[in-house]
C-alpha cells in the first residue's frame, strides 16, 4: 500500500509525516491479532481461565474464560484459531484468537472420555484428540467444527487396560501419520490419519527398561520431529525415570536415556536439532544431531512439573524461544544451541497446565517471505563499511507503492543476526533498481527521498562485524536482513557493503603539527647555541 506522495508544501509534509507516525505507533501498540511468534497460549487448569503471554513484553496480553479441567491445546498454522480439549467434560472448544479478547466460537462433544491431548494437522484441515479414560481417538475438522462420522476409533489394544490409554499424539508434517504413546501398554501406536476414521498401522514395541530388563517401558508424552518425520522423543511414565528416542521407520534402534527425575513434557525444535525434557528435577537439554543423542544438560532450569500434563514445554516455531509453564508462572528462555538462557518469568494465578505456540507449519508457510528493498547507509554509494570502527550504522527498509513499512515489526528485524538499537520512520532513499545483489560494490544508489515512508534502523557496527568472519580490505560483501510483519509474515532483503579494513595511520593534521613543532624546536635550539656578542662600550 502506498503511504504518501511527496507533499508540495512544508506544512503538508509535516502533517502527513505526523499522521503516519501516529498511525505506526498505534500499529506498534499491543493490539491483538493472530498468535505471534513471541507468544504462547496457556491453560489455567483450575482457574477457569485461558490466555496469551508475550515474550517481548514479558506479560499476559490477553485472557478469556475457558472451562475448568481443560488440558489439551493446539494452535492453527496461521495463528488465528486454537482448539482446547477438556478432560472433565469430554469437550472440544474452538477459539478465535483474532478477536480481543479471544472468543469461543463453538464447542462440541469429542466422542472420547477425558481429552488428554490433541494435535492439529499442518494444513489445519483436521485434528486428532486422544481419550485417556477409554483408549479411543477422534478425528475432527475445524471447517466445519465437527467430529467426523464413524469416530471415535480404537482402542488400539483390546486386551490392555483402558485400551492402552493413549496419552499424547503428534501428526507428521504431511498430515498422513500420527504417533501415540500408550500409558497402560508397552508400545507406540502408528496411526494412518488420512481416512475419516483413523486406522492403526503398526505397533512399535517399547524398549526394555534398563532397571528391569524383562519389563518394557511405558510412555505418556511424545514429540515427533517435523524435520525428518521419523525421530521421536517420548517420556516414560512418572515412576520410570527414562526417556526413549526412537524411529518410526526403524532407521535406528530405540535409545533409552536416564533422567534425573520424573519425566513429563517433551518438545523438539522445528529443525530437529534439540529437544527439551521436563523432569521433576529440572529441564534437560538434548542434542539430537549426535549419534547417539547427547545430554548437554540435566538441569539448565527449574521444572514446573505437575505430574500429569504432557504439554508444559513448547518452543516457538522459529526455535528462538522456549516457554515452560506450570505452578503459578510461565518461564521464558532464549534458545541457544549450547544451552537456553532464562529471559524471565511471568507470575500467574491458578495452576498453569498447558502451553502452546505456533506450530512448525507456521514457519514453512511463511518461510518464503516478502522481498523488501534494503539500503545500508542511505544515499551513499558505495556503502563503505569500516570493520575497525565502532559506533552505529544506519540501515533502511524502503517503502514503495507495493510495500508499507508500517507493517514491519521492528523488534523482529535483524541484519546478519544483529538486532537494532533504535528505529524511526522517515523517507530517506529510493530503492536500487536491480532485483538482486551480485556482490558488486556498485550495486547501490545515491538517490534520495521518493515520497514513500521508510523504516530506518541503527545497528552497532561491531555486532555486524562479529558475524562476518574474516574480512579483507576492499571486499564487497552482501549483508542479509530478515524480519517479520506484525501478522507474522517473514521479510527478507539485502544490500552490499565495501569493506574497509586498513590499519589506522596518523592523521594528516597530526603529522603537520608534529613537523611544525619539530621545526620550531630546531630553530629554538639553534638560537640557544649561537654566540651572543656583548654590546660595545661607549667611547669616552
Amino acid at each position: 500500500m502506498r503511504i504518501f506522495r511527496r507533499p508540495t508544501g512544508g506544512l503538508g509534509r509535516i502533517l502527513v509525516l505526523t499522521l503516519a507516525m501516529v498511525g505506526w505507533q498505534l500499529t506498534c501498540a499491543p493490539a491483538f491479532a493472530e498468535l505471534a511468534r513471541d507468544q504462547a497460549i496457556f491453560i489455567d487448569f483450575i482457574g477457569n481461565a485461558c490466555g496469551i503471554v508475550s515474550a517481548d513484553s514479558m506479560s499476559v496480553v490477553s485472557t478469556f474464560d475457558c472451562d475448568p479441567y481443560s488440558e489439551g491445546i493446539d494452535v492453527t498454522s496461521d495463528g488465528t484459531r486454537a482448539v482446547i480439549g477438556n478432560c472433565a467434560y469430554n469437550s472440544l472448544t474452538l477459539v478465535n484468537l483474532v478477536s480481543d479478547p479471544p472468543e469461543v466460537l463453538d464447542q462440541i462433544d469429542s466422542g472420547v472420555r477425558c481429552v488428554q491431548e490433541l494435535d492439529i494437522a499442518p494444513d489445519d484441515s483436521f485434528a486428532v484428540a486422544t481419550g485417556s479414560a477409554n483408549g479411543l481417538v477422534s478425528k475432527f475438522t475445524l471447517d466445519p467444527f465437527e467430529v467426523l462420522a464413524g469416530n471415535p476409533a480404537g482402542p488400539w489394544d483390546t486386551e490392555a487396560f483402558i485400551g492402552g490409554s493413549p496419552q499424547d499424539v503428534h501428526i507428521n508434517s504431511s498430515g498422513t501419520l500420527a504417533v501415540q504413546p500408550t500409558y497402560q501398554a508397552e508400545f507406540f501406536a502408528v496411526v494412518d490419519v488420512t481416512p475419516d476414521v483413523p486406522v492403526l498401522l503398526e505397533k512399535i514395541p517399547s524398549p526394555a527398561s534398563p532397571g528391569v530388563p524383562d519389563r518394557a517401558l511405558r510412555h505418556h508424552g511424545i514429540s515427533l520431529s517435523q524435520y525428518d518425520d521419523d525421530t521421536f522423543v517420548a517420556t516414560g511414565t512418572p515412576w520410570l525415570y527414562y526417556i526413549t528416542i526412537g524411529s518410526l521407520s526403524g532407521f535406528f534402534d530405540p535409545i533409552v536415556l536416564e533422567t534425573p527425575g520424573r519425566p513429563e513434557s517433551v518438545d523438539i525444535t522445528c529443525d530437529g536439532t534439540r529437544a527439551v525434557v521436563e523432569t521433576s528435577e529440572g529441564l534437560m537439554w538434548i542434542d539430537l544431531e549426535t549419534t547417539p543423542p547427547e545430554i548437554l544438560s540435566e538441569n539448565f532450569g527449574p521444572a514446573r512439573i505437575d505430574y500429569n500434563s504432557t504439554s508444559t514445554v513448547a518452543f516457538s516455531a522459529d526455535g528462538s524461544l522456549l516457554f515452560v509453564g506450570g505452578d503459578q508462572q510461565i518461564d521464558i528462555y532464549d534458545v541457544n544451541p549450547d544451552l537456553p538462557v532464562l529471559r524471565g518469568s511471568i507470575p500467574m494465578q491458578g495452576r498453569i497446565y498447558s502451553v502452546a505456540t505456533l506450530p512448525c507449519s507456521a514457519v514453512s508457510s511463511r518461510s518464503s517471505g516478502i522481498e523488501v528493498a534494503v539500503d545500508i547507509k542511505p544515499r551513499n554509494c558505495p556503502n563503505r563499511f569500516n570493520v575497525r570502527s565502532k559506533g552505529v550504522i544506519e540501515v533502511a527498509i524502503l517503502g514503495s507503492e507495493d510495500f508499507d513499512v508500517m507493517a514491519v515489526d521492528p523488534h523482529t528485524v535483524q541484519i546478519e543476526g544483529a538486532s537494532p538499537l533504535r528505529w524511526k520512520l522517515k523517507d530517506v532513499a529510493t530503492p536500487y533498481e536491480n532485483d538482486t545483489m551480485q556482490g558488486d560494490c556498485t550495486d547501490c544508489t545515491r538517490k534520495g527521498r521518493d515520497g514513500f515512508l521508510d523504516l530506518t534502523l541503527k545497528f552497532k557496527k561491531q555486532d555486524i562485524v562479529a558475524s562476518l568472519g574474516e574480512t579483507n580490505d576492499g571486499d564487497c560483501r552482501v549483508l542479509s536482513l530478515t524480519g517479520a510483519t506484525f501478522d507474522g509474515t517473514a521479510i527478507v532483503g539485502d544490500d552490499v557493503v565495501h569493506i574497509q579494513n586498513k590499519k589506522k595511520h596518523p592523521k594528516k593534521w597530526f603529522k603537520k603539527l608534529f613537523l611544525s613543532l619539530l621545526k620550531s624546536h630546531k630553530k629554538e635550539k639553534k638560537g640557544k647555541d649561537a654566540k651572543i656578542e656583548k654590546p660595545a662600550k661607549a667611547r669616552k
